[in-house]
């Protein structure tokens, strides 16, 4: 949108001028120069149109989206409360991580069948 209101801005400048009039000039080459850009990602874009992780690595790369994994948060909400301490943060995804396994194993109901009724016993002769 803020491209097309310039655009729109310097065409209004421009519309009664000659074509050697400066503004006009400076109208084409910020028109040719999106359509220089939409060409531009159209090839690329086109060249690995068949590789899903490369279409991907032009996307994140254009939106100069972050891959960063290894800073923490700094700021979590624990509780309702907003913590700003990196020290609680990592005790508590520490507490959560170790208590996640036996919380979540404790509502798994015990099996009324035994453990060979799963396995696909081949008679060896």
């Amino acid at each position: 949108m803020k491209s097309s209101h310039t655009r729109t801005k310097l065409y209004s400048k421009c519309i009664n001028k000659s074509k050697t009039d400066i503004t006009y000039k400076i109208y084409i080459k910020y028109r040719n120069k999106k359509i220089d850009k939409q060409t531009y990602y159209t090839q690329i874009f086109n060249d690995v149109k068949h590789n899903i992780r490369k279409t991907w690595k032009i996307i994140n790369a254009t939106i100069a989206k972050l891959n960063d994994k290894t800073s923490i948060p700094q700021t979590c909400k624990i509780d309702n409360k907003n913590i700003f301490d990196p020290n609680i943060i990592t005790d508590k995804f520490c507490d959560f991580l170790t208590s996640v396994g036996t919380k979540y194993a404790n509502n798994i109901p015990p099996s009324v069948k035994s453990s060979h009724n799963y396995l696909n016993l081949i008679p060896c002769f």
